[in-house]
């Protein structure tokens, strides 16, 4: 036995939300389709367009978040080197290698005998000691006295020191 067919008014009543739609489309002209579908296609445009601005927003944000919570310090000592040696600045924190002569922080010559390096700390202000290594292919030479010591806070630091001064 066959179900008994619903009276006409009552199958438009229980057709779906979609159907009426598919049934004005089916109404519209051909070029009213058309227009319909480019406005469509200018909505997801913009939406994705809208999408990609805030997540660049957002990248700015965390990058900007990031840059403030870096310290950088510029370290700087005058000494005078021999043929073959090279400058390099070790300390207590991981960026200046934790005391481990394999991870220190090499530095570079300037006009006058003055060696820089530039190191960026991660966040937090703490206190920072070090101390400066002259180094050849097989001899290390530490720097005689006490330890240099830094605040480290957030911004830039220009730190000029003297060889066996901390």
């Amino acid at each position: 036995m066959e179900p008994p067919i619903p009276h006409p008014t009552l199958r438009t009543a229980m057709a779906g939300p979609g159907d009426a739609a598919k049934a004005a489309e089916s109404n519209k002209s051909p070029k009213e389709e058309v227009a319909q579908r480019f406005r469509d296609k200018y909505s997801d445009v913009l939406h994705s367009r809208q999408v990609r601005l805030y997540e660049a927003a957002w990248d700015e944000c965390i990058r900007r978040e990031l840059a403030a919570a870096r310290t950088v310090v510029h370290f700087c000592v005058r000494y005078n080197t021999s043929f073959g040696q090279e400058l390099h600045v070790i300390g207590s924190s991981p960026e200046l290698g934790s005391w481990d002569l394999a991870q220190k922080v090499h530095m570079c010559w300037t006009e006058g005998n003055v060696w820089v390096a530039r190191v960026d700390f991660s966040s937090g202000p703490r206190a920072v000691h070090y101390k400066y290594v002259a180094t050849t292919d097989d001899i290390t030479l530490w720097e005689s006295g006490l330890n240099h010591h830094l605040e480290v806070g957030s911004g830039s630091v220009k730190q000029s020191d003297q060889w066996g001064g901390g």
